[in-house]
């Protein structure tokens, strides 16, 4: 009886500590799709990093800022506890987001120019605190071809030795003199995973993972000869604390096409690179640029360092392109209903679409929801926790290779970012969570035709 018990308390709290696990979001992505065919997996993230792996991620859509009210912003995006989170809040001041400015943070990422996929089977496992004003959407746009240099990318690493900072900062800038630039332009400052690369020998195809949520976003019109800085406080500290070094990735990531230049440390001391530690200057150590059209050639010997990136896909949903959005909710509507939609051919006179809003029994968008879709050629199914909730058939359905996109989107239709900050910003802040991503390749088992007498 003694050992049936302590079984049986034991079960109890291996049972209670699962729930908390699978609530927690810990479920790890499933081997293959709910439904039954011929698969195989293609991209998958448990968000099990200590940060978003920029070799699938990156922040925004292919360009500038996103719809709705919101924009992304560093502090409202991370990885947490096995989970991608989006938060949206309310910013005591305005801040700008490739070309948008606002008051309101939120989290978007996309698999833009790290993984596209034609057909097949996407799914991930989500929930958002429902709220009216918010706006979550999974969809995919399509990318229609490459250009003549689709990887005509430039990145700029940078390692600073910490050895001599005894304490922690109260601030801790990065400091970039400028050679040459446009009279605007903007970059992105990224925590690299890795400190062990060398100048010496790194290239395009050795470079450094780095955290895909930028450290800072700088916006400026600074002058060749002038100074550019970043705030890494958080940053550079947790290093302090570490292996006493700190590895950065500046770049282009939004993709403005404009080339910018900074001085490296092969140039005068004066013009070099550094970090200042409550106005004490660290040098950078070592630092190089990648290039993506010269994929194994080191640039370490170099007295700048270029950042570029233009576009390097076509992305429209004429021709083959569809954009497809897996789903969206409004929060005016509720934890239960949710639409599905297609469009294509532009979103001007040309644009065209059809969809569908299902409420979904039993379903609860404040809790853990699967949301799927399968794709073949010629159509389309969306599922909802397991269950298809529409489908639709036409020669027109996209085929041409798609990115992902995660959204933490405001406003929208349906009166949904009517009176916005009266009905949002009370509620403020909310929260959106990703527990996994997966994605296969295949098509599903077509159903046996039944017999004549059964017909």
């Amino acid at each position: 009886m003694k050992t049936r018990v302590t079984w049986s308390l034991l079960l109890g709290v291996w049972l209670g500590v699962a729930a908390f696990a699978a609530e927690d979001g810990t479920v790890k992505a499933p081997e293959n799709p709910p439904i039954e065919g011929t698969w195989a997996p293609t991209f998958e993230d448990n968000f099990d990093g200590e940060g978003l792996d920029a070799t699938k991620w990156k922040v925004g859509q292919h360009w500038a800022g996103i719809n709705g009210g919101a924009q992304p912003h560093a502090a409202n995006m991370a990885v947490e506890k096995g989970m991608l989170v989006f938060t949206w809040d309310k910013k005591k001041e305005p801040f700008t987001f490739g070309d948008k400015t606002t008051s309101y943070g939120t989290g978007e990422v996309t698999t833009y120019k790290r993984f596209h996929q034609a057909f097949g089977y996407i799914e991930t496992r989500m929930k958002y605190d429902v709220q009216r004003g918010l706006w979550p959407a999974v969809w995919t746009m399509p990318v229609l071809r490459a250009t003549d240099k689709p990887n005509d990318m430039k990145w700029a690493y940078l390692k600073f030795d910490l050895a001599k900072a005894e304490k922690p900062a109260a601030k801790a800038l990065l400091k970039l003199k400028v050679k040459a630039a446009p009279a605007s332009f903007w970059f992105d400052v990224h925590r690299c995973f890795d400190d062990a690369w060398t100048q010496a020998a790194i290239t395009w195809k050795t470079k450094p993972n780095f955290d895909a949520i930028y450290l800072a976003q700088v916006k400026t019109k600074a002058a060749p000869g002038s100074w550019v800085e970043a705030d890494v406080t958080s940053f550079v500290n947790t290093q302090i604390a570490g292996d006493k070094k700190a590895s950065f990735m500046v770049a282009d990531m939004l993709q403005s096409c404009k080339a910018v230049s900074f001085f490296s440390s092969e140039a005068d001391e004066a013009d070099r690179p550094r970090l200042v530690l409550d106005g004490a200057e660290v040098l950078a150590s070592e630092d190089a640029v990648v290039s993506g059209a010269k994929p194994d050639e080191n640039f370490g010997a170099e007295k700048e360092l270029p950042i570029f990136d233009s576009y390097g896909y076509i992305v429209s949903t004429f021709e083959k392109g569809m954009e497809i959005d897996i789903l969206e909710v409004l929060g005016i509507w509720g934890p239960a209903k949710v639409s599905h939609a297609l469009h294509w051919n532009g979103y001007e006179k040309q644009h065209k679409s059809t969809g569908q809003q299902v409420t979904v029994e039993g379903a609860d968008l404040n809790k853990w929801t699967t949301v799927s879709l399968y794709w073949e050629e010629g159509k389309v199914e969306f599922y909802i926790n397991g269950k298809m909730t529409w489908s639709y058939a036409n020669e027109r359905v996209c085929s041409a290779p798609s990115y992902l996109l995660l959204s933490g989107q405001t406003g929208g239709w349906d009166k949904n970012g009517d009176n916005f900050a009266a009905n949002l910003d009370p509620n403020l802040p909310k929260k959106m969570y990703f527990d996994y991503v997966k994605m296969w390749s295949g098509k599903k088992k077509e159903s046996a035709p039944l017999p004549e007498k059964e017909k």
